[in-house]
C-alpha cells in the first residue's frame, strides 16, 4: 500500500484500511480506492465518478500512477 500512497501523494487521501483518493474535474467528482482484500491475497480497486468521462479520467490516472507495478486488468473490467 505504501507504493500506492507514494504514487498518489499529491492528492487528498484517506489511508484507513487502504488508500482512498478524492478526485474531480471541470464537470465531475469521484474517488479511487485501493485496499488489500480481506479474504484473498489480492488488491481490491474501485472507482466512482459522477460522469462516464470522469470515470475514464480516474482509470487513466490509475494506469499512469500505478499501472507499471500493478495489473489493472480486472479494474478496467469492473
Amino acid at each position: 500500500m505504501e507504493f500506492v500512497e507514494n504514487a498518489f501523494s499529491e492528492y487528498e487521501m484517506v489511508t484507513v484500511d487502504g488508500v482512498r483518493i478524492r478526485l474531480s474535474g471541470d464537470d465531475w467528482q469521484g474517488w479511487f480506492l485501493c485496499r488489500p482484500s480481506n479474504t484473498e491475497p489480492i488488491l481490491v480497486m474501485r472507482a466512482e465518478a459522477t460522469t462516464e468521462a470522469g470515470l475514464a479520467e480516474i482509470r487513466a490516472l490509475a494506469h499512469d500512477k500505478i499501472g507499471g507495478m500493478i495489473d489493472l486488468k480486472k479494474f478496467d473490467e469492473s
